[in-house]
């Protein structure tokens, strides 16, 4: 099991690689993170990262990256968090098409209720340019992305599999 000791002003901090997580040994008490969170501390502008709230140097946060980075499956949570990711970046997207979509019918709607109240109705604004870009967009990240795509259809089909009666 590798670790690496570090002085903290008065405070002796050991990282720990353990199944995966970092085990954080503050002067005896443990703490567990599974990230490096980047930081800026005012005043200390040799702090460039955090685990849990010990602040690190861009040496140590090396240090204790490269040692994670040997942990299998913390290499295999740090991809499937990407991929993660990757799936919710791509689901902003298509979210954000659905809404244009859904404030254009509901436009459309109010001036169909509007004709048929008052017999005129000002024409609604229309936003099919910003519904192409984001369409264009989603195509560009599939392009980029294909084993994203694959991915969601894995899960897609997994989730039916699961959910169907023989």
């Amino acid at each position: 099991m590798a670790e690496i000791t570090m002085t903290k002003g008065p405070h002796t901090v050991i990282v720990t690689a353990s199944e995966g997580w970092m085990d954080i040994n503050l002067d005896g008490k443990l703490y567990y993170a599974d990230t490096i969170e980047p930081c800026q501390v005012p005043g200390r502008p040799d702090i460039v990262a955090k685990i849990w709230q010990v602040g690190l140097t861009a040496d140590e946060r090396d240090a204790v990256q490269s040692m994670m980075d040997a942990d299998p499956i913390y290499r295999r949570r740090k991809a499937a968090r990407a991929v993660n990711q990757l799936i919710r970046d791509r689901d902003d997207i298509q979210l954000s098409i659905n809404a244009w979509i859904a404030t254009d019918h509901d436009a459309h709607v109010q001036y169909i209720e509007r004709i048929s109240a008052y017999g005129r109705a000002k024409q609604p604004i229309r936003h099919e340019a910003e519904i192409a870009a984001l369409r264009t967009e989603l195509a560009e990240f599939d392009a980029a992305h294909p084993e994203i795509v694959a991915e969601i259809e894995r899960r897609k089909q997994s989730d039916i599999e699961r959910h169907t009666w023989d």
